[in-house]
């Protein structure tokens, strides 16, 4: 194999990991403070190949075994002041050796800083490290732990290779000299409680709609549930207490269990209820949401029952319906261990505001049991083919026993004194005679009474006429009115027996004002044209029309003036 040593190949979407645990704790990268070293729980230390190909990382064989700042295989890089009594911590292991030290940056990674804390690793024989979760380098440390006096809840810890390090890729072997990778890790006291008071839930519904379009709204609350009489009932937030909200977050085929991608997740708002005394600020990703205190509000103490309540706003989601964890994770809360709160999201089709139930989509029902629900026995009207009548449901076509006869019938309720339960009554069809007809009273309003016709007898006086007649006669035709509503009544009507014949006088106007007309145009407004059957040719030279041969034009009653041309039959 060539050793290219002028080239650095950094693995393009991998890298070299590490993590600390304690053996007793589940979380990992944490690191407990402790005002002596001698009381520090033994922590472990793991380091893997996380490349993104087939790469194999080599520790080569040292030409001196002895662990130097010149002579190591990597190296821990912590910040200035988190350590506690370095010089003092131990590790146990044959094949390895380590040392520790502080001293300036060398320039090919200045940009970590100065004096930063560095504990050096250097393998005595050399090994491999494969592409493999199991093959990892393990350590277990004494004697290792944080100050109590280190100002932040987080470190940023550095793993740096030295030019011992090196991968090899297909036939090429390439340097690690000088690539680091970071991990942040938590800073507690370890003295304090772990199990905190806090409670974190919904006010009302925890539903949103999964829709993919609406902007769900929820409000989340997160109340200290200490008893009133305990030793330390109250919590106490400083300056530098936060609680941390997040949401579960990926793409919907992958990740079903989320809420969303991450695109709607950094859509979506969050702010606190109480504005004078909580501030919400959006961290640089985007995906998770710092609560704090304004300023000069610490130290606050949250009382038993008092709580901090948020406002979230433009949730949306097309996510498959199930549950999305939203993370509350608090840290610097003083007198208890940093820790996470996790409440489910409920991902739905239907959501749930109060007392009202909205629904999206199309709902498969099944069996639905309850008083209010539908149950066997009941009759409902359907609109569709027959083919696509859901299951469970039959035609009411008297095929079974338990299936009513309804064909040509239509249900309406009765009492049971009245009509015998369960039988059909009335007819497909009834003479209309006068003892079938509604008894009504002898007034009717024209607003009740249905569309009718009317006959009508027009007498045009001789000299109107074109054809000269001797004598004075009048010329009589009777025309009958096939539109319903065209005559023009009174707001009360006499019935009469015979309807056709309707009565002359104040009760009933027929009057017709009738025009000849050449065209269409120059109709006033008031008048309303009328288009009836095409008279006697002995008439049709009277009324000149370009469209029609007859034009009956009909006045509003209000203006109507007598028309002595025009009589009742």
């Amino acid at each position: 194999m060539r050793q290219l040593e002028p080239k650095v190949y950094i693995p393009v979407t991998g890298k070299i990991l590490f993590r600390f645990y304690y053996e007793t704790e589940g979380p990992q990268n944490i690191l407990y403070q402790e005002a002596d070293s001698e009381m520090a729980l033994p922590i472990n230390l793991d380091v893997y190949n996380n490349s993104s190909d087939d790469i194999e990382i080599i520790l080569k064989k040292p030409d001196n075994k002895e662990v130097s700042k010149d002579n190591y295989h990597f190296r821990l890089s912590f910040p200035p002041g988190l350590l506690a009594d370095l010089g003092e911590a131990e590790v146990e292991s044959d094949e390895w050796d380590m040392a520790s030290g502080a001293e300036p940056e060398s320039e090919d990674i200045k940009e970590l800083g100065d004096n930063r804390l560095n504990i050096f690793f250097l393998h005595k024989t050399g090994r491999p490290i494969s592409k493999d979760s199991v093959d990892k380098v393990s350590f277990l440390f004494s004697k290792l732990c944080a100050k109590t006096n280190y100002g932040s809840p987080t470190a940023k810890v550095y793993i740096v290779c030295s030019d011992l390090m090196s991968y090899t890729k297909g036939e090429e072997e390439y340097t690690l000299k000088g690539k680091n990778w970071d991990q942040e890790i938590r800073v507690e006291d370890r003295n304090a409680k772990s199990n905190i008071p806090l409670h974190v839930g919904f006010v009302g519904s925890n539903t949103v709609l999964n829709d993919g379009t609406t902007p769900n709204s929820l409000t989340l609350r997160i109340t200290n549930v200490s008893s009133s009489d305990s030793l330390s009932p109250n919590l106490t937030f400083t300056q530098e207490s936060k609680l941390i909200v997040s949401f579960e977050t990926g793409e919907k085929d992958s990740k079903y269990w989320a809420l969303a991608d991450a695109g709607k997740v950094k859509a979506i708002t969050i702010g606190a209820t109480e504005s004078s005394t909580w501030q919400v600020q959006e961290k640089e990703n985007r995906k998770e949401w710092e609560v704090l205190l304004q300023g000069g509000k610490a130290p606050y103490e949250l009382e038993p029952g008092k709580n901090i309540e948020l406002k979230l706003g433009n949730i949306v989601t097309e996510h498959p319906t199930g549950k999305a964890n939203l993370y509350v994770r608090y840290e610097e809360i003083e007198g208890y261990q940093n820790g996470v709160l996790a409440v489910p999201i409920e991902k739905t089709p239907m959501r749930v505001r109060g007392e009202k139930v909205e629904v999206y989509g199309i709902v498969q029902a099944g069996v639905i049991e309850g008083v209010g629900a539908l149950v066997p026995g009941m009759i409902i009207m359907w609109h569709g083919a027959q083919d696509q009548i859901p299951d469970g449901w039959s035609i009411c076509d008297g095929s079974r026993d338990e299936v009513p006869d309804l064909r040509g019938l239509f249900i309406i309720g009765a009492k049971g004194e009245e009509i015998e339960y369960k039988q059909n009554h009335g007819a497909e069809a009834v003479e209309v005679r006068e003892e079938n007809l509604p008894k009504i009273g002898e007034l009717l309003r024209v607003k009740e009474v249905a569309g009718h016709t009317h006959k009508m007898r027009f007498i045009f006086k001789e000299e109107l006429h074109e054809r000269n007649v001797e004598g004075s006669r009048d010329w009589k035709r009777t025309y009958l009115t096939n539109h319903p509503g065209c005559d023009n009544h009174k707001e009360l009507m006499r019935t009469i027996e015979d309807v056709a014949n309707t009565s002359w006088g104040p009760d009933h106007f027929n009057g017709v004002h009738y025009k000849p007309w050449s065209t269409m145009e120059g109709l006033e407004d008031e008048w309303m044209c009328f288009c009836y059957e095409k008279p006697t040719q002995t008439y049709s030279n009277l009324f000149k029309a370009s469209s029609f041969d007859v034009f009956f034009l009909l006045q509003p009653r209000e203006s109507a003036p007598t028309c002595p041309q025009a009589n009742p039959l």
